[in-house]
């Protein structure tokens, strides 16, 4: 595999005095931009780069897509989305293991539109093994990541059974009551994308029948 050094890794915003509105380390003040701190005593640590937008951070269980460049601490790069097909993000399912913890870890930290710096110790990254021929074992590893976006997953059933995925948050916390109408749009789809039913445009309606326990 061919190495090159990373560009741009540490680059940072010239405001140092715009802040981060929230951080996830409990009566933490926020990070402002340029600003490094250690998020646990595992030896994570967070640079903010990039200002995010609201409050809201995705959790372990969701589906975030996301920009990344992973570096030595030398600069030397090993992995990054942005050198592949087209420049498309990754979409992980957070907690599934589909990346190395500490990147999981530091993915729930940021809010839609960040861009930080992480520094991994080797227990949260690519332990004893090393990763790509070029990840020795016991390396420390840093990770800039842009959160693009992510899904909220919900558990409906709480058994794995029926798995809630928010495309497009609603507008308020009101939802339908027994015997009221509602009008929905739906597609039904088989896990190769096969359409099996879908509404018109118009949508349908339904009378609510809540089960009473």
């Amino acid at each position: 595999m061919v190495t090159e050094k990373a560009t741009n890794v540490s680059e940072i915003e010239d405001d140092e005095d715009d802040e981060e509105p929230g951080e996830v380390i409990e009566s933490a003040p926020p990070l402002k931009v340029g600003e490094e701190r250690e998020l646990s005593i595992s030896g994570l640590k967070k640079k903010l780069l990039k200002l995010g937008h609201g409050w809201e951070t995705p959790e372990l269980g969701d589906e975030a897509t996301v920009h990344y460049v992973g570096t030595l601490l030398d600069g030397t790069k090993f992995d990054s989305t942005r050198d592949r097909d087209h420049d498309e993000p990754l979409t992980i399912k957070l907690g599934h293991g589909e990346v190395v913890s500490g990147l999981e870890h530091a993915i729930v930290t940021m809010k839609k539109g960040e861009t930080a710096l992480f520094t991994l110790p080797p227990e949260l990254g690519y332990g004893v093994s090393g990763s790509h021929g070029v990840v020795q074992p016991n390396s420390v590893v840093q990770f800039e990541v842009e959160l693009v976006s992510w899904i909220t997953v919900v558990d409906v059933s709480r058994d794995g059974g029926i798995i809630k995925k928010i495309m497009v948050k609603g507008e308020s916390n009101e939802q339908p009551g027994d015997l009221d109408q509602v009008l929905v749009k739906y597609r039904v789809a088989l896990d190769d994308g096969t359409i099996v039913a879908e509404t018109s445009e118009e949508g349908v309606i339904f009378v609510q029948h809540c089960k009473k326990q």
